[in-house]
């Protein structure tokens, strides 16, 4: 027998529209400003693929510009968070 432990289901939701995230995928990290979540596919705008971030609390270290708008599929990230101001 499971027992809830947590009754929070977060998600990614309209709720972070508008928000610059990092998606914490199984291979990269993806960094940018929500446009659109549906239900298999997150869009960014600004999207950036992280090789290298350095202190988590500052700016990545290396991070490449993707040359559009990007949609990562919602099966591959593991977690998200805000941006650190840089």
């Amino acid at each position: 027998m499971t027992k809830r432990i947590c009754e929070d289901e977060t998600t990614l939701t309209e709720d972070m529209l508008g928000k610059t995230i990092h998606l914490y995928c199984c291979r990269y990290i993806y960094r940018g400003r929500v446009l659109a979540v549906d239900a298999t596919t997150v869009l960014l705008a600004d999207a950036c693929i992280v090789y290298e971030t350095g202190p988590l609390h500052t700016a990545a270290k290396d991070a490449q510009k993707l040359p559009s708008d990007h949609r990562v599929m919602l099966a591959s990230v593991e977690s998200w968070g805000d941006v650190p101001d840089a």
